[in-house]
């Protein structure tokens, strides 16, 4: 489940969003020749398929996440619910897992801006 504020809506039957996302992992991990020392995994392949969304023009999500709104700048978001596939290599199994695959892009600043700007260059409905 991923959370995209600054948006309201999102077409689940739109597959840009799964590839845009796909991509930016694998880029993340496959860009830098040290990524097996720097990051833990390499040769990482994802598939993405978005199963549900909702958003903050849905009342009944808003009045459940309104109180956790209330300091953002920004009161829209979507929630996007997917599968993911991942591939990947790894010489520490027990310490980069999938969910390390799936989140560690997103943990840093840098790797939350940079996918926003990923998203942005997928479609203007981004900015």
């Amino acid at each position: 489940v991923m959370t995209i504020r600054g948006i309201e809506g999102f077409d689940p039957n739109d597959e840009a969003w799964g590839n845009q996302t796909s991509r930016y992992i694998e880029q993340h991990f496959n860009s830098n020749e040290n990524a097996k020392l720097m990051l833990g995994v390499f040769d990482v392949q994802v598939d993405i398929v978005v199963t549900k969304t909702s958003s903050s023009s849905d009342t009944s999500v808003f009045k459940r996440r309104q109180r956790h709104l209330q300091d953002e700048t920004d009161p829209k978001f979507v929630i996007v619910t997917y599968n993911q596939r991942s591939i990947y290599k790894t010489d520490d199994p027990e310490k980069f897992d999938d969910v390390y695959v799936a989140t560690g892009p997103f943990m840093t600043r840098d790797g939350s801006e940079g996918y926003i700007d990923a998203l942005k260059s997928l479609s203007p409905y981004y900015n």
